[in-house]
């Protein structure tokens, strides 16, 4: 495959029918059987997802989405009208939900029983190096 220049040593080409997965590649830049230099590196041909295939707006079709899921369609310039709509929306309230749990290691049986076995050991090695 050749590459075409696109400016300040830079270069782009295409190449259709990669099945997906994981591949590697060798570049060579060369002039009159002479080679100036070489790169390697790899890349990844992923799935094709349906939704890039698209990518302008499809209005007809979010209406009709709106519609039927009983929505409402805005424009960008009614962006303000978002906020009223919400207000006036009966059953939309903001519930705030805080949530807290406390624990009182001073009344934990296994971290006292931890730190009196720790003691322990530490009195135990102490004991029979000499040191008390």
């Amino acid at each position: 495959m050749t590459l075409n220049a696109i400016g300040n040593g830079r270069y782009e080409g295409s190449m259709d029918g990669l099945s997906e997965g994981d591949y590697t590649f060798t570049a060579n830049a060369s002039s009159d059987g002479k080679i100036y230099g070489e790169d390697k590196g790899r890349f990844a041909v992923g799935q094709m997802n349906i939704e890039f295939l698209e990518t302008k707006m499809n209005k007809p079709f979010l209406e009709q989405l709106a519609y039927r899921t009983g929505g409402k369609y805005y424009n960008v310039g009614e962006a303000v009208d978002v906020a009223r709509d919400l207000e006036k929306e009966v059953n939309f309230s903001s519930k705030e939900v805080i949530r807290s749990q406390d624990i009182e290691l001073w009344n934990w049986k296994y971290l006292g029983g931890a730190i009196v076995l720790l003691l322990g050991i530490e009195w135990f090695l102490r004991k029979r190096s000499g040191m008390l």
